[in-house]
């Protein structure tokens, strides 16, 4: 029955400019339920209408519901679910909006919230049923709801006292404050390559095959024409199309798949694990792990130096297919430093290694202190020129994976 009644039921995101949206799109699929995402700046009431959703959800998004001109629901939206009787969850920004449109009231946060939070729910809501114990969520938001509309009641809040989650169960209306979408690896270039070596291994080579994902292509949004809320996060995914000049087809197999749906598909075309387990590597090369600096020779070489230790140390202690990705990078710095009773004026890198499921989001890997020591020994010892070592323990958001 549960099978049957998801063939015939749509859940359409409304997206409001969130990172996350196709998360949430995804997750919904992989409960077997057929889903759209919709731009909110192209849903009008027909456009919605023409779906007939069963469930509508309120993305994420990086404006403030405060702010002229921000993005909203089309008129007449609330009334159109109420008489329909479709629910609506909001989340995150889709939270705040649905404050401001039935009452409530949003202002920018004493306390902003980014990462990993714990929230504490109310037993006895529909949202959460009995279930009151603490749970560890993924927050991404710089204003709070400060007065909340008739009709609706708090059903959990932050560690921080911040309101988490909402609910009008008369409505059918329930919001979160977190990211329930969020959940914690050149891969896809070479699973690219033999998918359009089946396919097109008799033609001549008029085509450039490209290895982009899903997340280059969100991170990109809004590309060059498109109307759309959300920011561009990223320019140097290649995404958008090829210049005038190159007189090439572009080939982009890939583009709607997540990486480890990617890992999946090599895996059919019996693609090597080895090659599947790689981590990703920046399509720009690494220039772009030269922070802020000059990016010559020497500084390539440093990095590459450093690099191997760091890799070869991580698959050493067998650690290599515990995480996402791992890699080092050369700050702008020069620092003082003491080497063979000597003062030295030297260079500082940084070491990143993060776990995740599709680089949408991250949190950086738990390397043991004794690990880490070594490495940097190691690194210290053997690369000249380098004299500090940093390690970044920054989750994706509110940084980004690689530095650039």
């Amino acid at each position: 029955m549960e099978e049957e009644a998801s063939r015939h039921s749509v859940a359409l995101v409304l997206d409001f400019g969130s990172q996350y949206t196709h998360l949430i799109t995804r997750r919904i699929r992989q409960l077997g339920v057929c889903s759209f995402c919709l731009s909110a700046a192209e849903a009008s009431l027909d456009a919605i209408a023409k779906l007939a959703p069963s469930l509508i959800l309120l993305s994420g998004g990086p404006h403030s519901v405060y702010e002229p001109g921000a993005p909203s629901v089309p008129p007449g939206f609330f009334d159109y679910v109420r008489d329909r009787g479709v629910p609506v969850v909001g989340i995150c920004y889709g939270l705040q909006l649905i404050v401001a449109q039935m009452g409530g009231s949003v202002e920018p946060a004493a306390n902003r919230e980014y990462g990993s939070m714990d929230v504490v729910p109310v037993a006895g809501s529909v949202l959460y049923g009995d279930d009151d114990s603490t749970q560890s969520v993924w927050m991404s938001h710089g204003d709070e709801v400060v007065e909340m509309p008739r009709g609706f009641v708090v059903v959990a809040r932050s560690v921080q006292g911040s309101i988490a989650a909402i609910e009008n169960p008369d409505l059918g209306i329930y919001a979160l404050q977190y990211h329930p979408e969020k959940s914690f690896g050149l891969v896809q270039c070479f699973v690219c390559s033999t998918l359009m070596w089946l396919i097109f291994f008799e033609r001549k080579p008029k085509y450039l095959v490209q290895g982009t994902l899903y997340p280059d292509v969100i991170e990109s949004c809004p590309p060059p024409g498109v109307v759309g809320h959300s920011h561009t996060i990223k320019s140097h995914h290649n995404v958008g199309g090829l210049p005038p000049s190159m007189k090439l087809l572009l080939l982009e197999p890939l583009k709607w798949l997540f990486k480890d749906e990617v890992r999946k598909l090599g895996k059919l075309l019996g693609i090597p694990e080895g090659f599947l387990k790689r981590h990703p590597f920046p399509g720009p090369g690494l220039a772009v792990r030269v922070i802020g600096g000059d990016v010559t020779e020497e500084n390539l070489e440093t990095l590459r130096l450093v690099d191997e230790v760091f890799t070869a140390s991580i698959k050493e202690a067998g650690l290599y297919d515990e995480m996402w990705q791992a890699f080092a990078g050369i700050l702008p710095v020069k620092t003082v430093g003491v080497q063979g009773d000597k003062r030295t004026h030297s260079g500082s890198v940084v070491l990143r290694a993060v776990t995740s499921e599709d680089g949408m989001t991250a949190e950086r890997y738990s390397f043991k202190r004794e690990f880490l020591d070594q490495v940097t020994r190691e690194i210290c010892n053997t690369v000249v020129d380098v004299n500090r070592v940093f390690y970044d323990l920054t989750s994706k958001p509110p940084a980004t994976i690689e530095w650039e």
